[in-house]
């Protein structure tokens, strides 16, 4: 069953005060040094919202959101972004907290918080840095949070790869491509 507040989403999107972070993430995109071409994914659910993902990945969409991935190999790197419906006056860090406890519930119970702080330019966005294990390989994951109480809605996005693998990839700029399409 879907909440009724997340097709408000696209309307928080064009109507909503954080314009200023519609610049910020454009911004580091033009200034982006990646040599992965980025596409659009437009989500089946709710065509008004899309994201960016690295060409060539593969996207799958859930209830949530969608998850994307290099390939279907356990040792692979990807991106989540989730759209979640928000208790009533839930914060950006309260939110990464509440997503830390769901994803210790599931999956992943050695989900280990590292780094816990806000983003460095936009302090909306509330980032998370942990470590967990996935089919027997270490992994590092880099998170943003981003909740709006005016819509009650939270933003989930995530970047993951297996711990020898992740400093090959520039998570805040994967995780920019992934998110400024939303505030277009």
């Amino acid at each position: 069953m879907r909440d009724s507040r997340i097709p408000r989403f696209k309307n928080f999107l064009v109507t909503s005060c954080l314009s200023w972070i519609i610049l910020f993430l454009t911004g580091l995109i033009a200034l982006s040094r990646t040599d992965i071409p980025i596409q659009i994914y437009t989500f089946r659910a709710d065509p008004g919202i899309k994201i960016g993902y690295p060409s060539g990945w593969i996207v799958q969409e859930t209830e949530m959101g969608v998850v994307v991935q290099e390939r279907n190999d356990a040792d692979t790197a990807g991106l989540i972004l989730f759209l979640i419906p928000l208790d009533e006056g839930m914060t950006s860090e309260q939110l990464s907290e509440h997503m830390i406890s769901l994803l210790r519930e599931g999956a992943y119970p050695d989900f280990t918080p590292i780094r816990r702080e806000p983003h460095p330019e936009v302090s909306e966005i509330h980032t998370l840095d942990a470590t967990l294990t996935a089919d027997g390989l270490p992994f590092k994951v880099h998170t943003w949070c981003l909740a709006d109480e005016e819509t009650g809605v939270g933003i989930f996005s995530g970047f993951y790869a297996p711990s020898y693998r992740y400093d090959y990839f520039n998570a805040q700029e994967l995780l920019t491509s992934c998110m400024a399409p939303l505030f277009r």
